[in-house]
């Protein structure tokens, strides 16, 4: 079966490679090409194909058919996203990661083309799908933990779901390689996203679309690419493709998925924990400072570097993660104990994840961890 599917295959490249048609996508005015993508295609492959037909529509009014398989239709065809086809015409994204892309003709042909995945939560025993099931997944994941701590750890992936987007059925993990290409040949046309909507779009006028002489790979100068904004779960469909079209990512290849700030809130959030070990907490005016799921740290306490230390290598050893993030809690609130008087902020903080790293990398030299500082951070007396 497959040496017929490869024969199928190798007839119709042949067949396109020798179509004596011009060269165009869009011909004053009328559809000369075709857009293909994979029936499996991850979704934002799916939704980059549908965004390239509606932005060659409002370039030139024609309408680029959506199909699985090539057609003599076009009789260009435009491929989105890895299929059979650019197995066949010997193009990959092998070495395209964080969002790079290849932009690529032949003739008759175009190819758009990243690395992409269809995020599926991992360790689903402590995935929460929703705020309603916070109380099973972190019951799992102190289950999990059990020989690893007396105290209890806030489960890191108790937030997960806020990184979905029912209305497009996406995920912010997803990797959108082949998305980032089709943004780079529509602004190679002169679109331009500066707001979400039609509000903020600049679309060029052509009745006619040659198809490029182009062989370009283009690699991110940085492999994260984000800000901070509204959840993903809650953005339109207007407000999620236009941070997609500016090549935004989540960057948990390498960030990870647990929490990527206040880090030492996920350690040290639950009541559990200041119950068995109240030394770990800030003493202010004569008391161990918690508040609800928030406690500020003693950063000074040698047991509280070991809790550290175990938490890391828990985080990486369970789940794999690339980094463990150790920002403190907002609202920095300075121990007053013999050991911390005197520190500055930044010495007892980055000397605390200091000590901690140096003895993770003892066990785990491949792993980061990771701790930072909002601009104009208040030191809360």
């Amino acid at each position: 079966m497959r040496k017929l599917i490869r024969g199928v295959l190798s007839v119709w490249l042949l067949a396109v490679l020798n179509i004596g048609a011009a060269e165009w996508i869009v011909e004053d005015g009328r559809p000369n090409a075709a857009i293909v993508v994979a029936e499996d295609a991850p979704r934002l492959v799916a939704l980059a194909a549908e965004d390239l037909r509606d932005y060659v529509m409002k370039i030139s009014g024609a309408k680029l058919p959506i199909v699985a398989e090539p057609n003599n239709a076009g009789p260009v065809n435009i491929f989105v996203g890895r299929s059979a086809y650019t197995d066949m015409l010997g193009v990959t994204a092998a070495d395209l990661q964080h969002g790079a892309y290849l932009i690529k003709s032949g003739p008759k042909h175009l190819v758009l083309l990243g690395h992409d995945t269809a995020f599926t939560p991992p360790v689903p025993e402590i995935y929460a799908r929703g705020t309603s099931d916070r109380e099973r997944a972190q019951a799992a994941w102190t289950e999990m933990t059990r020989d690893r701590t007396d105290g209890v750890w806030g489960n890191p992936y108790g937030s997960m779901h806020r990184n979905y987007n029912a209305a497009t059925d996406t995920w912010f993990y997803d990797q959108s390689g082949s998305m980032n290409a089709v943004y780079g040949f529509l602004r190679d046309l002169g679109v331009r996203w500066y707001l979400p909507g039609d509000v903020g779009e600049v679309v060029p006028k052509m009745s006619s679309l040659a198809l490029p002489e182009i062989d370009r790979v283009v690699l991110p100068d940085f492999p994260v690419r984000r800000f901070f904004g509204p959840s993903y779960f809650v953005l339109s469909r207007d407000d999620l493709l236009w941070m997609r079209r500016l090549g935004l990512n989540q960057g948990y290849p390498v960030l990870g998925l647990g929490p990527q700030v206040h880090g030492m809130r996920n350690m040290m959030g639950r009541p559990e924990m200041f119950e068995a070990h109240p030394e770990y907490y800030a003493l202010i005016a004569g008391r161990r400072w918690y508040d609800g799921d928030r406690g500020q740290a003693c950063f000074s306490s040698a047991a509280l570097k070991d809790e550290a230390v175990n938490y890391a290598r828990a985080m990486f050893d369970l789940l794999d993660e690339p980094t463990v993030d150790l920002w403190p809690e907002d609202g920095l609130r300075m121990c007053e104990c013999d050991q911390c008087a005197g520190l500055s902020p930044a010495e007892a903080v980055f000397g605390f994840v200091d000590r901690v790293a140096r003895e993770v990398y003892k066990t785990h030299p491949d792993r980061m961890i990771t701790c930072g500082r909002k601009p104009g951070l208040k030191i809360l007396a």
